[in-house]
């Protein structure tokens, strides 16, 4: 609490980050659902300016086996993903209306074969994502800004027709103290 205090008192927004890659499968929903729940609760009981801004999901399921098994399985995990989005946005609107909610979404989460159908749409992964949240970081993997726009374009036409937001993240190569990382 002292730490969101002493971000407000200079204006900076803090957002609360989650993130583990079965985090949004079924058998776990409801123990992220009752984490969303107590996240809205500690930003009740904290005062006015100082609180969460938001909730940023950082899952990345594509890192669990299910993903990789085959077309049909992967599918699957995608539309539990964008269910569970869809529950935990349910959960801020009604308990927490001024909080965002946020995900961190690789760049090729827009390819063609990833377009699934969900709530009657067939649409891209990556655009289904879009529509469930505030705002989506694209997570390019690359250093070089113009290799970052590159992987965004699909993602920056979808934001503009469709009123979103993207962020885009980049990587970038540091030098400390003669070690790089």
């Amino acid at each position: 609490a002292e730490l969101i205090s002493l971000a407000a008192q200079s204006n900076i927004s803090i957002a609360a980050v989650r993130g583990s890659p079965r985090m949004f499968f079924t058998s776990n929903g409801q123990r992220t659902l009752a984490e969303l729940g107590a996240i809205v609760d500690f930003n009740k009981a904290l005062a006015g300016k100082s609180s969460f801004k938001g909730v940023m999901y950082d899952v990345e399921p594509y890192l669990a086996s299910e993903w990789k098994v085959d077309v049909a399985s992967r599918r699957a995990v995608m539309l539990e993903y964008l269910a569970a989005l869809r529950k935990l946005r349910s959960l801020l609107h009604t308990r927490a209306p001024r909080m965002w909610l946020a995900v961190d979404m690789p760049f090729w989460w827009d390819k063609d074969e990833l377009q699934v159908e969900f709530r009657g749409k067939k649409k891209r992964f990556s655009e289904h994502v879009q529509d469930a949240t505030d705002f989506v970081v694209l997570m390019s993997y690359r250093r070089r800004l113009a290799q970052v726009l590159t992987t965004a374009q699909n993602e920056m036409k979808y934001a503009r027709q469709n009123n979103r937001v993207v962020f885009l993240a980049r990587v970038l190569h540091l030098v400390l103290r003669g070690r790089q990382h």
